[in-house]
């Protein structure tokens, strides 16, 4: 299928703004040889035999002239504007055929009831996406857009921020929560054994970590304001170490990132995150115009640099080491040093020392379940059981008036009807995280909304679902 079609006399004006049409069209180029090459391999058994057929696949692309196009909001565009929609429904028209491992039919008209309920559905999700995405700024260089969206540029690549250790999110104290107290004894014991922990790792494994030179100055300072945090410790020596490098968040401020893919793949491979959300299990939320859904947010500020890391592993957990007379320049006293180097070797000016976690690093492949495991004890502790829980792991809940669901440091509350339950919950939520030690993010906090983005799924109106 071309990005040109059929011409349509409209009396309606465009709606839908120049870049978006870029930006899918050279989707579209991108796909196609995907798409076409996929056909290639089907043979006849792959198609529904002739005679009635009920199956909704394969189904047939959309053009102008499809009965589904003439129905509103479709009928009611520029003939710009639904050329736009229909690239974008055939994009997805294909997409659903190619992973059901069929090819893409040309368009007809004798597509069965269950085969137009498709075209219809992914035609109004189109034309929703595309509204929704107007109201977006326009990038900088519209032929640039679709680039820039599946580029990925390595950490050493040329998106790589300049380290700037003021920008840099930090709380002011670190470490609050004990993520291995809600674990069982035995795993609780295994977590705290580095010899069992780390298998894989001989002494010096991994010691070239790096932080880029024009960063130094930068990083001894934030390694200066880390410590004050309780985020980081030192030591005289490390078993293993990985590099840091910064990355841009919104609003100008600086994460820090801990690379750790090379430690992570020398531990025992991690439990995975339980209960974890997904876009998928919002797709059993239930709402009717009668009966919206209200959404409450709750966020952990920095979470993972609450999560304190066991003393017995920190050796493990080593950062681009440091000369002590870095921190010196950095603006810390000689008395400060000595207050963070709580070890019986001497230091000098000159003498190497390591940073190393304190808390456990997102860049760590176990973080992820005990980030998970902690927060989900809080809700737990608060009220929200995990039978009304929205997860792919678990069976929907039986109850889908208030249901909720947790990625790792955000908690989604899900109330359909009346809100009175969801305040309820909440208040009990709340009181439950700060007693658990967890600082919450005031700023990222939602309550009783209609309208609300939650893990990349956005809830419109209490009644639509759309991607983020």
């Amino acid at each position: 299928m071309s990005g040109t079609l059929p011409s349509l006399a409209s009396p309606y004006t465009d709606s839908f703004p120049a870049w978006l049409s870029v930006i899918f069209l050279q989707m579209r180029s991108s796909f196609f040889s995907m798409f076409s090459t996929s056909t290639k391999f089907h043979h006849k058994d792959s198609l529904p035999a002739q005679g009635r057929v009920r199956d909704a696949l394969p189904v047939a692309l959309v053009d102008a002239s499809s009965a589904c196009v003439a129905a509103p909001p479709l009928r009611d565009l520029s003939e710009r504007d639904l050329s736009l929609v229909l690239v974008v429904a055939n994009l997805g028209l294909e997409g659903v055929c190619h992973l059901a491992g069929m090819p893409c039919l040309p368009p007809s008209d004798k597509s069965t009831g269950p085969q137009c309920a498709v075209q219809s559905t992914i035609l109004c999700k189109s034309h929703r996406m595309l509204t929704r995405l107007a109201n977006c700024s326009a990038p900088l260089e519209g032929r640039l857009a679709f680039a820039d969206l599946i580029s990925d540029v390595g950490v050493t690549g040329s998106r790589s921020a300049t380290l700037v250790a003021d920008q840099c999110d930090l709380l002011e104290h670190s470490g609050g929560c004990d993520p291995l107290v809600v674990l069982p004894p035995k795993l609780q014991s295994f977590l705290r054994d580095p010899g069992h922990f780390f298998p894989n790792v001989k002494r010096g494994f991994a010691l070239a970590a790096r932080v880029r030179r024009d960063d130094r100055r930068e990083y001894a300072r934030l390694v200066m304001l880390q410590l004050r945090a309780g985020k980081v410790c030192l030591l005289p020596e490390v078993h293993a170490a990985a590099s840091i490098f910064p990355v841009g968040k919104t609003g100008g401020r600086l994460r820090e990132v801990w690379s750790g893919d090379k430690i992570s793949r020398s531990a025992v491979p991690p439990l995975p995150p339980p209960h974890i959300a997904s876009q998928t299990a919002l797709l059993n939320l239930e709402a009717s115009v009668a009966k919206p859904i209200r959404v409450w947010k709750r966020d952990a500020r920095c979470y993972f640099d609450q999560l304190a890391l066991p003393p017995e592993l920190r050796q493990w957990f080593g950062r681009p080491s440091l000369a002590a007379h870095e921190l010196l320049g950095a603006g810390m006293s000689w008395k400060e040093i000595l207050f963070f180097w709580p070890h019986t070797s001497s230091i000098e000016p000159s003498t190497t020392i390591h940073p190393c976690c304190s808390t456990w690093p997102m860049g760590f492949s176990w973080s992820s379940f005990l980030a998970q495991s902690y927060l989900l004890s809080r809700c737990v502790a608060g009220g929200l059981n995990t039978d009304m829980i929205l997860c792919d792991d678990l069976p929907p809940p039986s109850d889908l008036d208030l249901t909720f669901a947790l990625a790792t440091d955000d908690v989604g509350v899900f109330a359909r009807g009346e809100r009175f339950r969801g305040d309820q919950a909440v208040r009990k939520l709340d009181e439950s995280i700060i007693d658990g030690g967890v600082q919450p993010h005031p700023a990222k906090s939602v309550n009783a909304q209609l309208d609300a983005t939650c893990i990349g799924v956005d809830i419109c109106s209490g009644i639509h679902l759309a991607p983020s």
